[in-house]
């Protein structure tokens, strides 16, 4: 029984060695700070939990773990074309030849029986890079934050009401850079023509013979197989130019004059 239980601390021991914890940290070892961001207990140990950044912590005591990334949503197989009556994917997927919808080359590509040339909508932009808690102040002998950010009351970094408000001690007046514009709304292919039982394309536009909707050539040329609206628009007429406006000198008028 003592063998299994001197095991089992060897080999916990070694788990809070390979993550940092366990280390040493804080004034018993001439104020070193964890690493990774960890918080120094009272006792001077590295750690993440409330034993650790609670009462009594020496450093890094607002310790945020790094976020971890959520799992793919489950997409049951939607059924599409001629095996359901036609159906069409729905958020402009693609049915592949075997009637299933889906975004990659076996259902975009050879067999795919409508909405082939599917376009993702833009994808959103990665989270921020985790930051690990950084100190300032009177703290760190006085140390300024990064990029601007206040120093709170408490020696830490950041950008919220707690750091720049009541306390701050430095950098209090933390502007945000400014944020990118949205991206643009994301605009579904449209389908039309035979391929969509004979369905028209709004405001006029052309059906092209493989059944979506557009205004270049590609999609209104009868002879390239256009389906119906195959007009193109109009070029806007040039204007006419202004005739010259002759001017007779005086001298001939006079010499018309007496001739007459």
């Amino acid at each position: 029984m003592k063998t299994y239980l001197l095991l089992f601390l060897v080999f916990s021991l070694i788990i809070q060695i390979s993550f940092g914890e366990g280390e040493q940290c804080g004034h018993q070892v001439n104020g070193t700070l964890c690493p990774n961001g960890l918080c120094c207990s009272k006792e001077g140990y590295c750690g993440t939990t409330k034993p650790y950044c609670g009462k009594g912590c020496q450093s890094q005591c607002d310790y945020v773990p790094p976020p971890t990334a959520p799992p793919p949503p489950y997409v049951p197989d939607v059924q599409c074309g001629r095996q359901v009556n036609g159906k069409l994917c729905p958020n402009g997927l693609c049915c592949s030849k075997e009637g299933f919808c889906g975004t990659t080359k076996p259902y975009c590509g050879k067999g795919c029986q409508s909405q082939c040339n599917y376009v993702p909508p833009p994808t959103a932009p990665p989270p921020p890079p985790y930051v690990p808690a950084v100190q300032c102040g009177r703290q760190v002998n006085g140390k300024l934050c990064p990029n601007g950010l206040c120093c709170s009351k408490e020696g830490f970094c950041g950008t919220t009401k707690p750091y720049c408000g009541k306390g701050c001690q430095s950098q209090c007046n933390y502007v945000p850079p400014p944020t990118a514009p949205p991206p643009p709304p994301y605009v579904p292919v449209l389908q039309c023509g035979h391929q969509a039982n004979g369905k028209l394309c709004p405001n006029g536009l052309c059906c092209s013979k493989e059944g979506f909707c557009g205004t270049t050539e590609p999609y209104c040329d009868r002879e390239k197989g256009c389906q119906s609206q195959c007009t193109l628009p109009a070029p806007a007429p040039a204007p006419t130019p202004t005739p010259p406006n002759p001017t007779i000198p005086r001298k001939v008028i006079n010499i018309l004059d007496a001739v007459i």
